[in-house]
């Protein structure tokens, strides 16, 4: 059983079942309760690998420059997007994915395999 706290409230940590429901702030009580519980509960942020983070850190340590070139096709309202990685301005990976972002990450992936930096897994 998990004792909910609403940390954001005026009086400090109170329990959240002594408020009454229309003024629990419930965006900041879930925020709170996966504080809590962050190791059985994994954020989004813990379950991305973040490889556009790594490649622009070793572009640093290593003098390199990073750039991506994106485009999309199809509709509109469901496009493929198409990233290309170059480093020092020759394509080291290519990343197809529904939204730029993804496709840039999984360019990024590609890149630092291609770099030598990462292992495939």
């Amino acid at each position: 059983m998990y004792l909910l706290f609403n940390l954001n409230c005026p009086e400090g940590l109170h329990a959240f079942f002594n408020r009454s429901p229309s003024r629990i702030n419930w965006k900041a009580t879930f925020h709170a309760f996966l504080s809590i519980t962050s190791p059985l509960v994994p954020t989004m942020s813990q379950q991305q690998p973040h490889y556009r983070n790594r490649l622009n850190n070793a572009a640093q340590a290593y003098g390199w420059t990073v750039s991506y070139e994106t485009s999309w096709t199809g509709r509109q309202d469901n496009p493929l997007w198409t990233a290309i990685a170059y480093v020092n301005n020759v394509e080291y990976g290519r990343g197809y994915a529904g939204s730029q972002k993804s496709a840039k990450e999984i360019a990024a992936y590609e890149a630092l395999i291609a770099a030598g930096v990462m292992r495939r897994a």
